[in-house]
């Protein structure tokens, strides 16, 4: 049979055929741009593909076995071609060939997801392959991670000419301050955010956190001489997620008291940690995942949730300032902006519920456990602390600039950042000079935050628990430019001063009512450093911290 009057190709010429198809879509179109925000429309096309070619091979060959045949044989041909190129092209004529690294992560980024997937301790996996190769490790096929602290400032600096790379185009098409890559529009809602968080609008939060605070205490109180231990990891997460349910919403989530069950905002924190952490070494992934159907409704579901919140919140009349009365209803004075939409503004709550929460929570676990097995710096903290006013009666101002309490948090945030791998960043397109060497453009880039913060060559003996480094022993801390714990620039944390508000007064409050003593001092202590110890889930999700409380005489 002849259609057109054209002979039958036969499956071996089909075959060579796809292949060539497949080698040729890769460096005529994959290889040209990003297409990682594109991956759930790819997916889509895929299948649409295959139809097609089932219809074109349905119009040449004679039987359906045939067809059947001959539409695997071009979709098996095409990705073939397809993989291959792209294998080869990564493993020898990329341009970051030259720089080393494990052959698998040269190739692929699953190989990272499958360290990920295996406990989420990526983190210790980077500080591994810097030990083995050096400070520049090609850890993904197009990324980089350096280890030096000259790589901070060219990297994350204001006058870094990096830009944010594909993984935050996770929220695609939607934004918010954090999750977008357009500079402009950054900077612009970067404007709004810091209004509140100047040092007025952190004057009018602070009796809400110190009543948070108070409630912390109170039902810390409740539960302390008994036999039972309290787990301080759960009840740190309560504590920050009831400020910011307060701050962001203007109502708290409840949490600390007996309602969290029915609080879909505690469901979620602690739901998706694990998968979050793994998927985002792959961000077209993470996208294509969100859109499955059971996970899409989920997401849809918490999203919308979010939503309403902020609908009941616009409906507030608010006698005290939260966040967002900057962003919502002092937006409402001005000319509306047509860059930021209603789901932006939604995306921009999600923000601040995830990111203010769980870097507070994590960071007060960490404070917690290295006083409790550092009795020494407890003593010189207590010190510090036990002249001042009571409890209920203080005020942040009294809190500032204390070198033994300001010492104790960043030698936590040192030792254990709330975002352990870093943040990553991309070269420009012109490539740009990092930590004295050159890196070709459109190259992923990422400071491991943990690993330069236990490098010897920044911190002398980094692995101890050294406040004094931060103050009277300057020898400890040889490059402070490598403390990266909110990241730094155009990009930084919006919200570093409020976490640190909310981190002295709560250690403050704890310190001055409990003694505080692991419920079991050598299992308790492997756990938290070593298994399970902390997981890599983009932020840091710590371990269980079960202690006895006793109330201090």
């Amino acid at each position: 049979m002849e259609f057109f009057d054209l002979p039958i190709p036969s499956f071996q010429q089909l075959l060579l055929v796809s292949v060539v198809a497949g080698l040729s879509s890769h460096s005529l179109l994959f290889i040209r741009g990003e297409l990682d925000k594109y991956a759930p429309r790819i997916a889509v096309y895929q299948p649409l593909a295959l139809c097609l070619v089932f219809a074109a091979a349905a119009f040449v060959y004679p039987t359906w076995g045939k067809v059947a045949t001959a539409s695997l044989i071009a979709s098996a041909g095409y990705h073939t071609g397809l993989f291959s190129s792209i294998l080869l092209y990564r493993a020898f004529f990329h341009p970051l060939r030259a720089y080393p690294g494990p052959l698998p992560a040269r190739l692929t980024a699953f190989w990272s997801m499958s360290v990920s997937a295996r406990a989420n301790k990526w983190h210790l996996k980077v500080q591994e392959l810097h030990r083995q190769y050096g400070d520049f490790v090609r850890i993904r096929p197009r990324e980089i991670s350096i280890c030096h602290p000259d790589a901070v400032q060219d990297i994350h600096g204001y006058k870094s000419t990096c830009l944010k790379g594909p993984f935050y185009d996770i929220n695609y098409p939607h934004y918010s301050l954090e999750l977008t890559r357009d500079k402009a529009w950054h900077s612009q809602r970067r404007k709004v955010w810091d209004r509140g968080f100047t040092d007025k609008a952190l004057k009018s939060y602070e009796p809400r956190i110190i009543a948070h605070s108070l409630e912390l205490i109170s039902h810390l109180s409740s539960r302390a001489s008994s036999e039972e231990s309290v787990d301080l990891m759960f009840w740190c997460h309560f504590f920050g997620l009831d400020v910011m349910g307060d701050l962001t919403f203007g109502k708290s989530f409840d949490i600390m008291s007996e309602k969290r069950e029915e609080n879909p905002v505690f469901k979620h924190s602690y739901a998706s940690k694990a998968v979050v952490g793994t998927l985002i070494t792959i961000p077209w992934l993470f996208l294509l995942v969100q859109r499955l159907p059971v996970v899409g409704q989920q997401r849809a579901d918490w999203i919308g949730w979010c939503g309403k919140q902020l609908e009941e919140r616009s409906k507030m009349k608010k006698d005290l300032p939260d966040i967002f009365t900057y962003l919502v209803d002092d937006d409402s004075k001005r000319a509306k902006d047509p860059l930021i939409s209603q789901q932006d503004l939604v995306y921009d709550s999600e923000l601040a519920i995830s990111a203010g929460s769980d870097t507070v929570a994590a960071t007060l676990t960490n404070v917690f456990f290295l006083l409790a097995t550092h009795p020494e710096e407890l003593r010189l903290l207590r010190q510090e602390l036990d002249p001042l006013p009571p409890i209920d009666e203080i005020s942040h101002s009294s809190l500032k600039n204390l070198p033994v309490l300001d010492g104790i948090i960043n030698e936590a945030l040192r030792l254990y950042p709330p975002v352990l791998s870093g943040v990553q960043r991309m070269t420009p397109k012109e490539g740009a000079v990092i930590a004295g060497r050159w890196i070709p453009g459109d190259t992923v880039v990422t400071t491991p935050t943990y690993v330069l913060h236990r490098d010897p060559r920044c911190f002398p003996r980094p692995d101890e628990f050294i406040p004094q480094r931060w103050s009277s022993e300057p020898d400890l801390a040889l490059r402070k430019d490598a403390f990266n714990p909110f990241s730094a620039g155009t990009y930084s944390c919006a919200g570093k001063q409020l976490a640190m508000l909310e981190l002295r007064i709560v250690v403050f409050m704890m310190v001055k009512t409990f003694d505080v003593r692991l419920a079991d001092p050598v299992r308790g202590a492997i756990a938290f450093t070593e298994e399970p110890g902390h997981r890599d889930c983009f932020t840091t999700a710590t371990p269980s911290l079960p202690v006895f409380l006793s109330k201090r005489q």
